[in-house]
């Protein structure tokens, strides 16, 4: 089973990589660990920083639509996958911190 990872950006260019960089490679119970971008019309480079990282998946607007269109979309693009809903790049270090911890 993979765990999705959704980060909802709206111009994060000079952040989002040390968000990435924090994100675990592996955790238990799960085969794969992957990262959704949801680009809510971003006019910087963010798509661009993400795709340098690696990521693969992305659900991306022309222009802003809010964080709850975006949730929306992200969770229709997981379908049938597990689902972490991160909003703020500090909850994910937080997060993984408690994941790795227990």
């Amino acid at each position: 089973m993979k765990l999705f990872i959704q980060i909802p950006c709206y111009n994060e260019e000079k952040t989002l990589s040390i968000t990435l960089a924090a994100l675990p490679k592996n955790v238990a119970g799960f085969d794969s660990v992957e990262v959704l971008i949801i680009d809510d019309g971003s006019s910087d480079d963010t798509v661009k920083v993400a795709k340098e990282f690696g990521v693969k998946h992305f659900v991306q607007f022309s222009s802003n639509q809010g964080l709850a269109r975006g949730f929306t979309e992200g969770l229709n693009y997981c379908l049938k996958m597990v689902l972490m809903w991160l909003s703020i790049p500090m909850q994910i270090i937080n997060i993984m911190q408690t994941i790795y911890l227990n």
